[in-house]
C-alpha cells in the first residue's frame, strides 16, 4: 500500500470509556512498555480514572487511531500551551501486526497538521527514549528534527535512559 493509500485509511475518533479501556491490554503489553514510559502496569480502575481526569484537562488531547476502520492504537498531544503555542506529540499502535508499514510515520503527519490548524499550534514536539530507534525513525520520517538530548534522564527497568527531543515547526497561513 503507498504512503497516500494509507493516509486514506487513517482516521482519528474521539474516546469512550470504553474504547479507552480496550487500550489496557495494549499499555500493559511489555514490548510495547519497553518502548514507551509507561514504568508498571496499569490496572483498569486506574485507566478508567485517568480517562476521566484527562478527559477534562484542556491541555491533553487524544484520540483513538483506525486505520481501514479497525481500532488499532491512540494518539494525541499532551502538554498544550496556548500561549507558546507547542504540545507534546504521544502515538502507541496496539495492533502488532500494523508495526513497521509506515501507518504511525503518515498517523503523525496527519495528526500534526490537524492539531496544529485546529489549535493554532506551532510547534509540535515528542520526546522519545533513545534506545527506541522504531519511533524515532517514524518521527523523523514525519518530518521532524532532532533538537537534543537530555542525558540519563529517567530510570526505566534498572538503568537510566536518554531522551531524544525531536520537534517539527508548522507556519500557519
Amino acid at each position: 500500500m503507498n504512503k497516500d493509500e494509507i493516509r486514506k485509511n487513517i482516521e482519528f475518533e474521539s474516546f469512550t470509556i470504553e474504547d479507552f479501556l480496550k487500550t489496557n491490554k495494549w499499555i500493559n503489553d511489555p514490548e510495547i512498555m519497553s518502548r514507551s514510559f509507561i514504568r508498571q502496569k496499569v490496572s483498569v480502575s486506574e485507566q478508567e480514572k485517568i480517562f476521566r481526569r484527562l478527559s477534562s484537562d484542556k491541555s491533553y488531547i487524544f484520540h483513538k487511531l483506525i486505520f481501514q476502520g479497525r481500532f488499532i492504537g491512540a494518539i494525541g498531544v499532551k502538554k498544550i500551551d496556548y500561549i507558546n503555542r507547542n504540545g507534546e506529540i504521544w502515538i502507541y499502535i496496539g495492533e502488532k501486526e500494523f508495526w513497521g508499514q509506515g501507518i504511525g510515520t503518515i498517523a503523525i503527519r496527519k495528526y500534526s497538521e490537524l492539531i496544529t490548524k485546529n489549535y493554532n499550534l506551532h510547534k509540535i514536539y515528542a520526546t522519545v527514549l533513545s534506545d527506541n530507534i522504531p519511533s524515532l525513525k517514524m518521527f523523523m520520517k514525519a518530518g521532524f528534527n532532532v533538537e537534543g538530548k537530555l542525558l540519563d534522564h529517567v530510570f526505566f527497568n534498572g538503568e537510566f535512559k536518554n531522551i531524544i527531543i525531536l520537534a517539527r515547526i508548522f507556519k500557519q497561513d
